[in-house]
């Protein structure tokens, strides 16, 4: 009998230690690619709706020095510790400053960095945000429109979750108030970073770590700035973090509560944004593992809890909103068309991302989910069929996917901003961040940033502590879940951020782990073996030497660790979109570049809005500039000129004048066109004015650079 229990226990820890190395080397897999992929290239989006991704080259040796040149500021400040708190604690503030009271004080940084990004940006919802907008506030005015078959919401009825909040939200603050939800978001990413300072502390990180974690969340600010975003991100990532933290501290007390906490968590997680469910397969996961480990058949009382819980999340609002609109919500769009789009081609953005694929999809069935998913199916095995005869090259279009998602130090968290139009009148600093120039340089700080944390993060995978590797077990599950997931689904940068964003007590507790065996040598790491953990960073580094010496010589490693074929591209759009100067503020006569004849000018109508012609009369238009861009005003009719339609993401249209608008439709860029006193008149991301000279109008068009688009500045 003893023999028969030994040998259980023995295939117990047996298949525990699979798990747990089966996940440490798919998580190195994807940790050691990604931080090549980030040394050797970057990918920027452009500051439009087009969310056009350019593959740009890097310096990998820039992105090592600014890891080496961190690793040297932390030993320094390691090793004068002492001194420099001897010298602090000269100050009363930092006597009297505890663990308790220095994580407060950076969370409450935290909060006030968010409320001020929030108040400072006051972005106007659009798109999806728009929609769900109106649709909760359609239900306190009995207007069911955006319920109706075919409809936004019947087509995705997984963002009856937000409807539902919104709703609610509406009771309290009024219809669309979207700016009470953001000041959500903020409380919410508070909520985040200490979820995840608590749980490096819950995985074995000191103190002294768990409060870097709060530093490096705040350095790392695209999640912070993701507080301006109506949308579930920020609120599901909360519910996630807090359900993962109860269930690991259930299978440390087993107290009941912590069943129902975890389990409400992860359902609200999921009632907040679909893709949550990574996250609750992880836990899931994490429980059985538990259960086999522990021999403790009390754990599957917290599987069948989450079970329950997660069909009440889907079923219990789809039932109210059905009572209360009348509409069958269905089950909207088949996941297979996210799937089928996420495999396929897109020149404007990105392999894998959104090309109405999905909508066309449910358009061409009628409506009908299960007539979509029959279509879906064939593209996706044509598209895999494709892939497999070589007919399309399946190297380069998931590292170029990859890189598109996982490689954008922003992770779109500024172009949320660049995108939309705002309540108020934009500041100076918030312009600068937002132009292109401004937008580059924090890309460039954010992919220093990024690679240190990816670095850090791969020392924690052969520094850190047996007990480290076990409880961290259900973050590496996400990572690599959410990597696997987004190979296929439709492609976007923001949608990975939450899974990057775990990465972040790794890179601490790798950097902690290597300054505590820097420091003291003669001792064990974290109950590491000095010799094992040497010898595994001595592969890990010699395979990762090796993989970038063969990237240069490997096509297919090429190909997946530097994709930077739009290097060139890339610095041309950053020119254009830089702003001339050269021109001052003052009154001038505006007129094509070929025709010498006439002048631009507006008709005075009496009309909300005045037509914008070409006319034989000289009639100046004042220029005022405003951090390098500008306004015009017609001096007859005192009205900007503007492009209406910019935010529909038009390429193409006719330009009016109207009054004083705050948005950025009048707000134009100087362009040199390489001629003194002569540029292009470029608004939203490529667009100019031009001049037809066939029927001698006035018109938007996409940038060509052609002689048509050049405009005359001469002074009355």
């Amino acid at each position: 009998m003893q023999h028969a229990v030994s040998r259980s226990d023995r295939v117990r820890r047996g298949f525990h230690t699979f798990a747990l190395t089966l996940v440490g080397i798919l998580f190195a897999l994807i940790n050691v690619w990604l931080l090549l992929l980030s040394g050797f290239s970057t990918s920027y989006i452009s500051s439009g709706n087009s969310e056009k991704t350019f593959f740009v080259r890097d310096h990998i040796l820039l992105n090592v020095l600014a890891a080496v040149i961190l690793l040297l500021v932390l030993f320094v400040l390691r090793r004068k510790e002492s001194a420099v708190w001897k010298q602090l604690s000269r100050f009363s503030f930092f006597r009297s400053l505890t663990f308790v009271k220095a994580k407060r004080i950076l969370l409450a940084v935290t909060f006030l960095f968010g409320m001020f990004w929030v108040l400072s940006t006051q972005i106007v919802p659009g798109a999806d945000q728009a929609a769900v907008l109106n649709a909760a506030a359609g239900l306190h005015t009995k207007s069911y429109a955006l319920f109706a078959p075919g409809e936004y919401i019947s087509r995705f009825p997984h963002q009856i979750g937000m409807v539902t909040v919104l709703y609610a939200l509406g009771f309290l603050f009024g219809d669309s108030n979207y700016l009470a939800f953001q000041v959500l978001n903020v409380c919410g990413i508070v909520l985040i970073y200490k979820a995840l300072s608590e749980l490096a502390g819950l995985f074995g990180l000191s103190r002294r770590g768990q409060l870097m974690v709060l530093v490096t969340c705040l350095f790392f600010f695209p999640l912070t700035l993701y507080a301006s975003f109506l949308y579930g991100t920020v609120l599901g990532l909360v519910c996630s973090l807090l359900a993962i933290q109860q269930e690991l501290m259930y299978f440390r007390d087993f107290r009941r509560r912590r069943i129902l906490a975890a389990s409400v968590g992860i359902a609200l997680a999921i009632f907040f944004k679909n893709n949550y469910l990574i996250f609750f397969i992880g836990m899931l996961l994490l429980a059985l593992l538990e259960c086999i480990r522990q021999k403790k058949g009390r754990i599957l009382v917290l599987v069948l809890m989450m079970a329950v819980c997660y069909v009440g999340q889907s079923v219990v609002p789809r039932t109210l909103i059905q009572l209360k609109t009348g509409y069958d919500m269905g089950n909207g769009m088949s996941s297979l068309a996210y799937i089928a789009m996420g495999l396929q081609e897109n020149n404007q953005r990105a392999s894998g991302w959104y090309n109405k694929y999905n909508d066309n999809s449910f358009n061409s069935a009628d409506f009908d989910p299960d007539k979509q998913a029959g279509v879906c199916m064939d593209d996706i095995i044509q598209s895999l069929r494709n892939f497999a005869t070589g007919k399309r090259d399946a190297v380069q279009f998931f590292s170029e996917k990859t890189a598109s998602q996982w490689n954008n130090p922003t992770f779109q968290c500024l172009w949320i901003s660049q995108v939309r139009p705002s309540a108020i009148s934009r500041s100076a600093w918030l312009r600068c961040v937002l132009s292109a120039p401004g937008s580059t340089a924090a890309a460039g700080y954010l992919n220093l940033l990024q690679f240190i944390i990816l670095f850090g993060s791969l020392l924690s995978l052969f520094l850190s502590s047996p007990s480290w590797r076990q409880e961290s077990f259900i973050l590496k599950v996400i990572v690599v879940g959410g990597f696997v997931f987004h190979l296929f689904w439709e492609a976007k940068a923001q949608y990975t951020l939450p899974y990057f964003v775990l990465l972040i007590p790794f890179a601490v507790g790798g950097y902690s782990s290597l300054l505590d065996r820097i420091c003291s040598p003669s001792t064990d790491c974290n109950g590491v073996s000095p010799g094992l953990s040497t010898r595994k960073a001595a592969v890990c580094i010699a395979g990762i030497l090796a993989s970038a010496l063969l990237s240069f010589a490997v096509p297919p490693l090429c190909t997946m660790l530097q994709p930077t074929g739009d290097t060139e591209a890339f610095h041309q759009y950053v020119q254009m979109h830089t702003p001339d100067t050269s021109i001052p503020d003052g009154e001038y006569l505006i007129q094509p570049y070929e025709d010498s004849d006439t002048w631009l000018s507006d008709i005075p109508s009496g009309r909300e809005s005045n037509d914008i012609t070409l006319s034989a009369d000289q009639k100046p238009v004042l220029l005022s500039s405003y951090m390098n861009v500008y306004r015009i005003r017609f001096s007859q009719s005192q009205r900007f000129l503007e492009f209406p339609i910019l935010y529909n993401g038009a390429k193409s249209g006719a330009v009016q004048s109207r009054e004083r608008d705050n948005t950025d439709i009048q707000e134009w860029r100087l362009l040199s066109a390489g001629e003194e006193n002569c540029a292009f008149l470029m608004i939203g991301e490529n667009c100019a004015l031009t001049y037809d000279t066939a029927s001698r109008t006035v018109q938007i068009t996409q940038f060509t650079g052609a002689d048509n688009q050049k405009w005359r500045f001469t002074i009355p």
